[in-house]
């Protein structure tokens, strides 16, 4: 987009100022200095792109500070449950940092979503909407195993794993941001024993 708006901006001067004079040489000297100029902030611009796809994600160590509270026992499990799958999932979400490295049980279905690769499952529950103006929304922890494709849609489980964190640039906001999913030390079929809304 930019190097057609460049190129639109440098035919206009080159069609109204191409004139065989001294005049015109002066101008073309002028042309060649914009040319040469929106050159160097093309560069410029693709090296500042270049730069932000290098970016590496990086994996975030375990946060050596305790964790308390609901859902989350003496020795530092985090439990998404029945009771406490909603408060936890957003804890998780505002305070990805904290919980890197943890261990972490989650019970719910089995969510694939059409674009999912072969190796991710959504270990979910279904969030009513609070004030009646909400849909419904589906909240999960993603889980990467290699026996994703043993797992059907709506098939209860309850999956034991530790929570990887990875932080990135973000390249809309050029700030920190992050991403996290569970890695599962075993993946256990059950019945469905609870409802599907938390």
């Amino acid at each position: 987009m930019l190097r057609i708006l460049l190129s639109i901006v440098i035919i206009f001067f080159a069609v109204n100022f191409f004139v065989v004079s001294e005049e015109a040489i002066e101008q073309n000297h002028y042309l060649n200095g914009i040319a040469s100029f929106i050159s160097k902030i093309q560069t410029h611009s693709d090296e500042k792109i270049k730069i932000n796809n290098e970016d590496k994600e990086q994996i975030i160590e375990k946060s050596q500070q305790p964790l308390q509270g609901y859902g989350i026992s003496p020795e530092g499990v985090v439990t998404l449950d029945d009771e406490y799958f909603g408060y936890l999932y957003y804890e998780i979400e505002k305070n990805s940092r904290l919980y890197a490295g943890r261990e972490v049980i989650v019970t719910g279905f089995v969510f694939k979503e059409s674009d999912f690769k072969d190796n991710e499952i959504k270990v979910a529950r279904i969030q009513l909407p609070k004030c009646g103006s909400e849909e419904e929304q589906v909240l999960g922890l993603m889980c990467i195993t290699e026996k994703a494709l043993d797992f059907n849609n709506d098939e209860w489980v309850t999956v034991k794993g530790t929570l990887i964190v990875k932080s990135y640039i973000n390249p809309r906001t050029n700030s920190e941001s992050y991403k996290y999913y569970l890695e599962p030390e075993s993946i256990e079929k059950i019945q469905r024993n609870s409802d599907y809304t938390i």
